[in-house]
C-alpha cells in the first residue's frame, strides 16, 4: 500500500521537497525574501501591506473594497496581485500574518510546480 503510494506520487513529493528546501528560511527561520529594486522593494513596500490589510479584513469577516489607511485611499479588492478570493489565502488567514504569508508563497510554488508536471505528463513530455 505504502509502496504503491510512493510510486504513484513520487514526482509531486520530490517537487514539494525541493521547494521546501529552497524556501526553508522563510518557513522555518521567520525570514522573508526582500530584494531592493532601486532603493525600494515591491514585496516590502507594496505586497506585504496589501496582504496585511486583506488578512485583517478576512479576520474581521469583511470584504476590503476600499483601504483608507493607504494614501488617500486604495481600492484593495481591485488589486489583482492580492488574490483576495484565492482559497489558500482565505484558509491561511487563521494563522498569524507572517506565517500565513510565507506558507502562501510556498504553497503557490508547489501548486504551480505540480501543475506544470501534470501538464507536461499530459503532453507525454
Amino acid at each position: 500500500m505504502l509502496k504503491s503510494f510512493w510510486l504513484k506520487y513520487w514526482p509531486a513529493i520530490l517537487l514539494t521537497t525541493v521547494i521546501i528546501i529552497f524556501f526553508n528560511k522563510i518557513l522555518f527561520f521567520h525570514q522573508v525574501f526582500i530584494n531592493p529594486d532601486y532603493g525600494r522593494s515591491d514585496l516590502l513596500h507594496f505586497n506585504i501591506p496589501i496582504h496585511y490589510s486583506a488578512w485583517e479584513a478576512i479576520r474581521n469577516f469583511e470584504i476590503p473594497l476600499w483601504e483608507s489607511k493607504m494614501g488617500q485611499g486604495f481600492p484593495l479588492l481591485d488589486e489583482g496581485q492580492l488574490g483576495f478570493f484565492y482559497l489558500p489565502n482565505l484558509i491561511l488567514s487563521i494563522l498569524p500574518f507572517w506565517i500565513a504569508f510565507n506558507i502562501g508563497i510556498v504553497f503557490t510554488f508547489c501548486l504551480a510546480a505540480i501543475g506544470a508536471y501534470l501538464l507536461a505528463r499530459s503532453f507525454k513530455i
